[in-house]
């Protein structure tokens, strides 16, 4: 895969989802990597997990380990569980 080559050869795009990406601009992988929003929400302070109020948003960022994946026992739908290591909190 190159930044230069179309998202169409990579991606399988439903007719609404090539029109929509054509109206922002997005052409190739290039285009979607460097796609930013032009809103967006301010992060906080970063902090430590123990200074946390109830209520309070934060965004975490960790780390994801152990990953598995397994069908639920009666829905039958994917579920995946993990372990997290979180760094710190912001």
């Amino acid at each position: 895969m190159h930044l230069s080559d179309l998202i169409t050869a990579h991606f399988r795009l439903t007719d609404p989802h090539k029109s929509a990406l054509s109206r922002l601009g997005i052409k190739t992988v290039r285009d979607l990597l460097f796609y930013f929003p032009f809103r967006y929400d301010m992060g906080g302070d970063e902090s430590s997990i123990s200074g946390l109020v109830s209520g309070q948003e934060v965004s975490l960022i960790g780390t994801l380990q152990k990953m598995e994946a397994k069908k639920g026992w009666k829905s039958r739908i994917p579920m995946t569980k993990g372990i997290s290591r979180i760094r710190r909190a912001k």
